[in-house]
C-alpha cells in the first residue's frame, strides 16, 4: 500500500481504501518545533538548551555568543536534536551558516534517521537546501524507512526544493521501503510542478512498489487528470496493473475519479485502434 507522507505534527488517522494503494502523506518523526524533549521534563534549563532555542527562532546573534562561550554546537538532546535541524527547519539560513562554520556535522541524523537537510526540504526551505548541500549533506541519505529528503519535498509541493536536491545529485528512483518514490508522492498530491521537474530529472513513470502500483496508479487514485495527463506523455504505461489485476482507470473508476476515468478511456480506446 502506497504511503504518503504529512507534515509531522499533523496526527491524523491514515486513510483506508479497498484496493492496496497510497494511503497517507505521513511521517512519525517529531518536530524540532515542538520540544525536543518533554516540556514538562524538570530537568534544569541549561545553555544547550538555550542554543536549540535561539536557533529555531533566527537569534543569529545570540548563537554566535552562545558558541564562543564555549557551547558544543553538535551536542544533540536525547532524541536526536542539534541546533542545526532546528535552525533548518526553521529556514533560519544565517543561524545555519554560522553553525556550519562552526564545524557542525550537517550529516548527523535524530533518532528517526532525520537530517537538517531532511527538515529543510520538507519545509520548503530551498535556500538552506542549497547552503546544507554546499556544507556536503548527501542528497541520496534515507531515514530509517528509506525516505530521502527529495520524497519529503515532493510530498508538500515543494519544487524549488526538488530541483536544488535533482541539481545536487538527488536519485529520482530512490525507493523507500515500501518501493515509493518522490514522483509517486507528487502524483498522488497533483503537484504538477513537482511531478514535471522529477520527469525532467530522470524519473520513472513505470517504476512500481512492491505491490505493483505506479505513479500513474497514483494519480488516478489521487483523482489528478493532469497529472494522468502529464505522466502518459512521458510513457507511463495505462495498461500496467498492481498485484490485484487493478489498472490505473479501474482505480480511478472504483474510486469515482470521473475527470481522470474520462481521460484514461479516452487513451484506452486510442491504443485500441491503433
Amino acid at each position: 500500500m502506497f504511503t504518503i507522507f504529512r507534515p509531522p505534527l499533523v496526527k491524523l488517522a491514515l486513510a483506508t481504501v479497498a484496493i492496496p494503494l497510497l494511503a497517507a502523506c505521513a511521517t512519525t518523526a517529531l518536530s524540532p518545533d515542538a520540544s525536543p524533549e518533554s516540556a514538562g521534563s524538570a530537568r534544569e534549563y541549561s545553555t544547550q538548551d538555550e542554543l536549540l532555542r535561539v536557533a529555531g527562532v533566527g537569534d543569529n546573534q545570540a548563537v554566535q555568543s552562545l558558541l564562543q562561550a564555549g557551547v558544543n554546537p553538535n551536542q544533540a538532546t536525547a532524541s536526536g536534536w542539534t541546533p542545526l535541524m532546528t535552525a533548518a527547519s526553521s529556514g533560519r539560513r544565517d543561524v545555519v551558516q554560522t553553525l556550519l562554520q562552526a564545524g557542525v556535522d550537517p550529516e548527523q541524523t535524530n533518532d528517526k534517521g532525520w537530517t537538517a537537510l531532511m527538515w529543510a526540504a520538507l519545509r520548503g526551505h530551498a535556500d538552506v537546501v542549497q547552503t546544507l548541500l554546499q556544507a556536503g549533506a548527501d542528497p541520496n541519505r534515507a531515514d530509517h524507512k528509506n525516505q530521502t529528503a527529495l520524497m519529503l519535498a515532493a510530498c508538500p509541493g515543494r519544487s524549488e526544493a526538488v530541483k536544488a536536491l535533482l541539481q545536487a545529485g538527488a536519485n529520482p528512483n530512490q525507493a523507500d521501503e515500501r518501493g515509493q518514490t518522490a514522483l509517486m508522492v507528487a502524483a498522488f498530491k497533483g503537484h504538477q510542478a513537482v511531478v514535471q521537474t522529477l520527469l525532467a530529472g530522470g524519473a520513472d513513470p513505470n517504476r512500481t512498489t512492491v505491490e505493483g502500483e505506479t505513479a500513474l496508479m497514483a494519480a488516478a487514485f489521487g483523482g489528478k487528470p493532469e497529472v494522468v495527463r502529464m505522466l502518459l506523455a512521458h510513457g507511463a504505461n495505462p495498461r500496467r496493473s498492481n498485484q490485484k489485476g487493478w489498472t490505473a482507470l479501474r482505480i480511478a473508476e472504483t474510486h469515482g475519479r470521473s475527470e481522470a476515468v474520462q481521460f484514461l478511456r479516452r487513451v484506452g480506446k486510442r491504443g485500441r485502434g491503433s
